[in-house]
């Protein structure tokens, strides 16, 4: 076990411009030093991907140079397989039977980020009697951008129905959805109402509104600082090689990026980032292996010079079929039948371009080639 000192959490303004008191900060040093059970830390917020946990009773409030506060701890930070099994915090979410009044049906009620998630029997709109506005994706269409929460979508003014787990940090329900994804989008819609925005839902997952709150991640995620200039676009395909550091921290080993004309005034980018195997889906009926790519498809209309649609999705690829898509060196030539699309959201209408990229680096979240791709002007292409 390595032994480290850090700090936690301090009172200075952090890049959300949101500053924590110092009587926040002396909460976290009682919670840590008072309790019995160890708080794990975790590789990008993931609850999944623990790499140490703070030492109970080792935390410390002191007073910085510049008069601002901090807390200090012990991490021990583990460097063997037979560590992290022994202190790893479970994160199963807890379940029990309940009824819910509003709606007066039993439900299984676990717990979740923001609030409990209650999963029911059959659909929130079946036992609403309301037919939900579905695109002919099957995605929830958003009305008003007030009702896009960190969790889902608002249908009522007392219940929320879930996005996908697939809109999760690595992919899996016990983490948050993609915050500042959502918090983008909610902004640009904002903005420019006219954009019809939808995502992909859970209908039988709904959490009350009365019992939500706003979950707080500090990390730093930002879109691309300048455009590529779209009007001197050539078709083909650019590939990034993954930096060691997202090969080793998210197993991301390059992005295709294919500019190809879908009609002859409509260019599309299909965008797909490839991984290593060490991460899979297990299929509930077979217990076969599928793994899941996220991707991306634009479309850019070259006579209005603007972005008309994005949509971001996973490809998910039976084991027989990714072994291939790891061997043929270029999106182009994979065949569309090789993968499940499962799209978990597109937006349609005139979009910023700055506000397109900015998505597509917030769904692409940890890959910097992606952010790079679109600063950067590629002058080499495979066609």
């Amino acid at each position: 076990m390595k032994k480290l000192k850090g700090r936690i959490i301090t009172t200075h303004l952090t890049k959300d411009n949101i500053k924590f008191t110092k009587e926040a900060l002396e909460d976290c040093e009682k919670q840590i030093n008072d309790s019995d059970k160890i708080m794990p830390c975790n590789i990008n917020h993931d609850l999944t991907r623990q790499i140490g946990f703070i030492v109970p009773g080792s935390a410390k409030l002191i007073q910085l140079e510049d008069r601002e506060y901090a807390v200090e701890a012990e991490v021990n930070i583990y460097e063997t397989r037979k560590e992290r099994i022994q202190h790893f915090v479970d994160v199963r979410q807890k379940e029990a039977e309940v009824k819910i009044p509003e709606l007066g049906i039993n439900c299984i009620k676990r717990e979740d980020i923001n609030c409990p998630t209650y999963w029911l029997p059959q659909s929130i709109f079946k036992i609403l009697n309301e037919a939900p506005n579905l695109n002919k994706d099957g995605l929830l269409v958003l009305e008003k951008p007030e009702q896009l929460l960190q969790k889902g979508i608002l249908i009522n003014n007392k219940i929320i129905v879930i996005f996908h787990n697939f809109l999760r940090r690595s992919l899996s329900e016990p983490n948050a959805h993609n915050k500042r994804l959502i918090d983008k989008i909610r902004e640009i819609k904002v903005r420019t109402p006219q954009l019809v925005v939808s995502f992909l839902v859970i209908p039988s997952a709904i959490s009350l509104k009365k019992e939500f709150t706003e979950s707080l991640e500090f990390d730093y995620a930002w879109g691309p600082k300048i455009p590529k200039d779209l009007s001197k676009l050539k078709v083909g395909v650019t590939q990034h090689t993954a930096s060691e550091l997202d090969r080793s921290m998210e197993n991301i080993i390059k992005t295709d990026f294919w500019w190809h004309n879908d009609t002859a005034t409509i260019m599309a980018l299909e965008i797909e980032e490839t991984r290593d195997k060490r991460r899979g889906l297990i299929h509930p009926s077979n217990k076969t292996k599928h793994f899941p790519l996220r991707y991306s498809h634009l479309q850019y209309d070259k006579e209005s010079g603007k972005i008309i649609h994005i949509d971001c999705a996973l490809r998910i690829y039976p084991e027989d079929k990714f072994d291939i898509r790891l061997t043929t060196n270029d999106i182009s030539k994979v065949p569309k039948s090789y993968a499940d699309r499962v799209k978990l959201f597109r937006i349609d209408g005139e979009i910023n371009p700055k506000d397109a990229f900015d998505i597509l680096s917030l769904f692409f979240y940890n890959n910097s080639d992606v952010r790079g791709y679109f600063e950067l002007n590629e002058t080499s292409t495979k066609t």
